[in-house]
């Protein structure tokens, strides 16, 4: 229940950014179509340190559309990480 836990905080975390400036405009940017990698147009205000690609893996499968089949990108260094 900690990691489950843990895994959503991180998501909520490194999602903010973008949450946060799409309402107040009454932007309908679809999640599931965000660049989150360190390069995308949100990175600057993402305050994640040493786990970067890892919360961007993360967030970029949980924010997938629902029924989307996202096992195949769960990778064995996920699970490790």
């Amino acid at each position: 229940m900690y990691t489950i836990n843990w895994l959503y905080d991180l998501v909520n975390v490194f999602s903010s950014i973008v949450v946060q400036r799409r309402a107040p405009k009454k932007q309908n940017i679809p999640l599931e179509q965000v660049d989150w990698s360190e390069y995308g147009p949100w990175s600057q205000g993402q305050r994640i340190y040493g786990i970067r690609d890892f919360a961007v893996d993360i967030t970029h499968c949980a924010v997938q559309k629902q029924g989307t089949d996202i096992r195949p990108k769960i990778l064995p260094h996920h699970v490790f990480q």
